[in-house]
This record gives C-alpha cells, sequence and structure tokens, in this order.
C-alpha cells in the first residue's frame, strides 16, 4: 500500500521542528514577517505590525539566518 501525506496539522512547537525554523518563542519566530520580538515579564511579544513580511524566495536563497 502506498500513500502520500498532503498535509501536516501541527502545534506551533513542532510546526518549527518540521519547517526547521527558531521555535515560537525566539527572537526572531514570526512565520510571516521580520519583526524582532521583545522579551517582557517572561514572554515575547511581536509589536512592530508594519515589519517586512517574509518571501518564500528569501527563505530559499537564506536570507533569514536569525530566523
Amino acid at each position: 500500500m502506498t500513500f502520500n501525506i498532503k498535509s501536516y496539522i501541527c502545534d506551533a512547537p513542532a510546526r518549527a521542528l518540521v519547517k526547521c525554523i527558531k521555535k515560537h518563542n525566539a527572537y526572531f519566530a514570526c512565520e510571516k514577517c521580520q519583526v524582532e520580538g521583545d522579551h517582557i515579564n517572561n514572554c515575547m511579544g511581536f509589536f512592530d505590525v508594519s515589519a517586512p513580511r517574509r518571501t518564500d524566495i528569501d527563505f530559499a536563497a537564506g536570507v533569514y539566518d536569525d530566523h
């Protein structure tokens, strides 16, 4: 029997492991944009709503070293 996996359903830590990126509580962990997080009271917050978006081309080229 053969099968194909079409999608994964993961929580944030598992998604970071599958994608080989930083975990959800790292400083550059946002998967959608290039915002740097702020560590406040043992929590990571991403407050810059105007940060540039991440692109597949830049990700494949290895531009996001911190991510």
